[in-house]
This record gives C-alpha cells, structure tokens and sequence, in this order.
C-alpha cells in the first residue's frame, strides 16, 4: 500500500489492492493498476453483498428512536472517538487511520507494541474512546494486552475490537473471554471494520445504545421478561472468569463462523425469587447473589467441559453474560441438550446463599435453567432469535416449577383433609 500510495494512486486503488490479494499484492504495481481498473465496479459475490448490507443497516436497529434521546438524531450520536490502534506490522499502523477516517473516526494513535500501547494508556495522558488490538503480537500478544487494559478501572467498559488474520475459533473464544467487545480478520473490508467501529461508537456512554448488532431487541425482551423497572440492568459483576459484557456476547455469536454456529448453544439462568430480592436486598446484597450465581454457572459449566473446559468458549467451558431481571445468557459449545441436571448443582452450590441475602432462615435462593438453543440461520439475526428463544425457554421452565409447587401443594393440603 505504501509503494502504490508513492506512485501516486489513490487511497481507496491501494486499500482495494490490500483487500484482494492480500499485503504482497500492495508491492505489485500491475496488480495495483489492474485494482485501479477494478474500484468503480467492485465485484461482490451476491450472497456477501447482502450479509454487508444486513450488518450495515443492522446499526439503525443498536440505537433507540431519536425521540426517547430528546430528538437526538443518529448523526448526532455518531460523534468521533479518540481510538487508539496496537499493530507490530508497521503497514497495519498505516493502513487502519486511513480506514478510519474515510469513514469518520480522524482520531487514530497508533502503538507498536503491547507494551508501548500500556504506556500511552497509562503515562500519555489521554482517554481513548476505542481501542483495536491485533492479536499475533511478539513478547505481549493482544490477548494478554486485552486481560492488562481490563484491568485498568479507566478502561473497563472501552470497547476494544480485536484484529486478527487467524480465524480460527480458539483464538476468538481466547479474545472474547479477555474482554473483548468485538472481532475483526484481515485483510480488511472497509464496510466491515466500519460497521464495527460505529457500533463501537454507539456504544459509547451517553450514545444510548447496546453497540451491538441487532442486539437491542433481545436486550429488550430481556428486561421485559423482569416485568417491570429492574435495577439491576447495568451493573458490573467483577471477578467472575468468562462473565462478559451483553453487547460482547452478542458479538460473539454474530461472529461466529457458518460452519461453527450450530455447535454453539445458548441457554438462560433465571433467578427464581428475583422479585422478592429486589423488594428486600440493597444493592450490595444483590451484586453478591448476581456474582454468586454467575460463579455457579462457570463452575457447573466448567465440570461437564472437563478440567481445560475445551467443550466451549473460554477457559470455563461458557461465556456469559447478565441480562437483566436476574438473568444470565450463557452460550456454549456442550451441545444442544446438557448432559446432567445443571439446574441441580447451580442449586447445590447456591443452597446457603439465601441467608447471605439476608432473606429469611427457611428461604433460599433457587435458578431455573432454560433448555439449550441451537445459534444457527440468519448471521445478522443470528443472536436477537437465539437470546429470545433461550429466554422464553427458561419462562417455560419456571412456569413448569410454579405447576409443580403448586401440585406438590395441594396433595399435601388433601392427605391433611
């Protein structure tokens, strides 16, 4: 890119010959030409041009009606951001403040390593907005770099998109687990790192939006499902191997490769009493149940994915994710139907929880488990039908304990007539 940016080409010719055939061809003054022939009809193949497509458009469905922002539009919101890039290849540095700025990020730091990318965000004395990391990096790899800056209370809700030319699922269970909010491979595709960067924009404090990719529907079935105000929507549960962002785990899922979306199940934990803790708990109190249930689910999950939790994401055999009206979204690679009674031995580990609550001696605190939903269809819908369908489980999952309770109870108050 940088020899056909010195031959006088335009950036879009360079970036185009970057995209086709990869960073050697940038060195190929023919094959840059050829591109430059190439850019005013750039060749799509139909099925990708209409997956492009859905994801662009897909960020009018992150972001709330301008009416319930105060007739704030979406250009509004769509304000610049402070980015800051880590790359060791110095064409990469090059190459991503270009992309950014033709589509409206002019904001670009660029760091050569994890180790200068640590310095800038502790000594440089900026606040960046969003941070892109590569990945295949020499002494600190982007996913140590990702562990390092969550860690940093500045930088704990940043979004940070990984960048990487391995696609393979390991290192995007590895990236989503750190704390990513969300994934890009190279070479890149402007439309796509575009799409990213602006739900990544959307998703900023005070943008009002998930950030996520038809995401904010099933967001809101989730509250929904808590009928009514629920408190609890947006609170940070630290400490917790594999609980992630919700924006973070419907990336997850959006991104996951065709052929490895129908390994990956979805399910939901639902807390049976949450009405009655919220009406009786202060917030602290609530934020060790949250964080108690969450540790459960890693546990659990973590025994039927074995001792290195290879059956699924993350190290913990899950990701998860709190959505809201006491309930988690957890996805994983277990299969469709978990093997065992999960729903049990969450309990198990929860049965002295309820005096920690500060509920009464005879009440505890108890989960439904939903029943696994298979991640597959629609890319672009692919997360809002699998967290609806997964919250809807666990309803009908609750509704059948209710029936059982209410059985057990009435052949009880017969044998005492």
């Amino acid at each position: 890119m940088i020899v056909s940016l010195a031959l006088g080409h335009s950036f879009w010719t360079a970036l185009l010959a970057y995209s086709l055939f990869g960073a050697l061809a940038v060195f190929l003054t023919a094959l840059t030409r050829v591109a430059m022939i190439m850019l005013p009809a750039r060749e799509w193949s139909g099925s990708e041009f209409e997956i492009e497509k859905e994801e662009a458009s897909a960020l009018t469905t992150a972001v709330r009606p301008a009416a319930r922002r105060g007739g704030e539009g979406m250009e509004d919101q769509m304000r610049t951001m402070r980015i800051l890039a880590v790359d060791d290849d110095p064409f990469i540095r090059e190459l991503l403040p270009r992309i950014a700025a033709e589509v409206g990020f002019p904001d670009v730091t660029a760091a050569a390593s994890g180790a200068e990318a640590l310095d800038l965000l502790t000594y440089g004395g900026r606040v960046y907005d969003c941070l892109l990391l590569d990945i295949n990096m020499p002494e600190m790899d982007g996913i140590e770099l990702c562990l390092k800056i969550r860690e940093m209370a500045a930088y704990r809700d940043t979004p940070i998109i990984m960048l990487t030319a391995m696609r393979d699922m390991k290192n995007m269970d590895d990236a989503f687990s750190a704390g990513a909010t969300d994934y890009a491979t190279k070479p890149f595709d402007i439309l796509d790192l575009a799409t990213r960067l602006k739900a990544a924009n959307l998703g900023l404090p005070g943008r009002d939006s998930t950030g996520a990719e038809h995401a904010g529907s099933a967001r809101g079935a989730a509250e929904a499902a808590g009928r009514g105000n629920d408190r609890q929507v947006d609170v940070q549960i630290e400490g917790v191997a594999n609980l992630i962002e919700y924006r973070a785990l419907a990336n997850y899922i959006l991104r996951l490769p065709r052929p490895e979306a129908g390994k990956v199940a979805v399910f939901a934990v639902r807390i049976e009493q949450h009405h009655l803790l919220e009406a009786r708990t202060h917030p602290g109190q609530m934020l060790t149940v949250l964080r108690e249930i969450a540790q459960s689910i890693g546990a659990v999950l973590g025994t039927l994915g074995g001792a290195n939790g290879s059956a699924g994401p993350g190290a913990t055999g899950a990701l998860m994710a709190y959505a809201g009206a006491g309930t988690f979204l957890v996805a994983t690679r277990h299969g469709i139907t978990l093997s065992g009674d999960p729903e049990t031995a969450m309990n198990l580990r929860l049965a002295r929880l309820g005096a920690d609550a500060g509920l009464a001696p005879d009440e505890k605190v108890t989960v439904a488990v939903g029943e696994p939903i298979q991640t597959g269809g629609t890319r672009t819908l692919r997360a809002e039908t699998a967290f609806r369908r997964a919250l809807n489980a666990v309803q009908d999952r609750m509704l059948f304990k209710e029936g059982q309770a209410l059985s057990a109870r009435r052949q009880i108050g017969d044998r005492s007539a």
